[in-house]
């Protein structure tokens, strides 16, 4: 699928094909008209400008924003400088914080950096360096942050500790650099939620990242508001 803006509104639709409703049909027509309005909208694969990191990626998760209170994480990856993967999935267990729940979306994207640095290195392409295997990453909780560059067991995560040590390791290792960036400015906010109507306007840096979600981002504004997915939709 090329329109990784409606993943997340698909994702929760998808959950209820196997019970049909006129409420989910309703949400169907609506994610269809949102389309049709916003058909000029894609994804664009560019030339690497200079400056651009090899790999790039955001991460993000909703606390308890799902059914039986689980949480749902999204991230987006970019090889230099061009999306190439994204998700939005619902923790398989219960988070018991926001900051769990943002280790999860860091494991994740971890892990589909790495099966992405391997490919690109078993295609012996040019543009890869050795230099640029760090994957950069952007992450908007500043404890998960804190977390994966302590060592030793605190006492609010001995729970999930496994998931830290491995990213602990990563991060010792230069696998992966984490860096934070505010919620507002988060790309990856758009996998984890339906966004409400009134959000705060983007960034310049949105708006002017051309390989970024940005582009996409933009169309929330630009939109009318009854055929965009910003009104949030409960299928429960």
């Amino acid at each position: 699928m090329s329109r990784p803006d409606i993943i997340c509104a698909l994702h929760k639709c998808a959950k209820w094909q196997n019970k049909p409703s006129h409420k989910l049909w309703s949400h169907l027509i609506h994610i269809l008209k949102y389309l049709k309005h916003s058909i000029e909208y894609k994804i664009e694969f560019q030339r690497r400008s200079a400056g651009t990191s090899t790999f790039q990626a955001d991460c993000d998760a909703s606390f308890a924003s799902e059914p039986k209170s689980k949480s749902r994480y999204g991230y987006a990856l970019r090889f230099i400088g061009c999306l190439v993967a994204w998700s939005s999935s619902v923790m398989e267990r219960v988070a018991l914080s926001s900051t769990e729940a943002e280790c999860g979306a860091l494991v994740a994207v971890t892990k589909e950096g790495r099966w992405v640095r391997e490919f690109v290195r078993e295609l012996g392409t040019e543009v890869f360096r050795c230099e640029d295997e760090v994957l950069s990453l952007t992450q908007d909780n500043k404890s998960a942050i804190s977390l994966t560059k302590k060592v030793g067991n605190h006492k609010r995560s001995k729970h999930f500790q496994v998931e830290f040590d491995a990213l602990r390791q990563a991060v010792k290792g230069r696998e992966i650099n984490i860096t934070y960036v505010r919620t507002e400015d988060m790309t990856a906010d758009i996998f984890t939620k339906i966004l409400p109507r009134q959000i705060p306007p983007l960034s310049l840096h949105h708006i002017t990242f051309p390989h970024l979600l940005g582009s996409l981002l933009i169309l929330y504004y630009r939109l009318p508001h009854r055929l965009s997915l910003l009104n949030t939709f409960d299928l429960d």
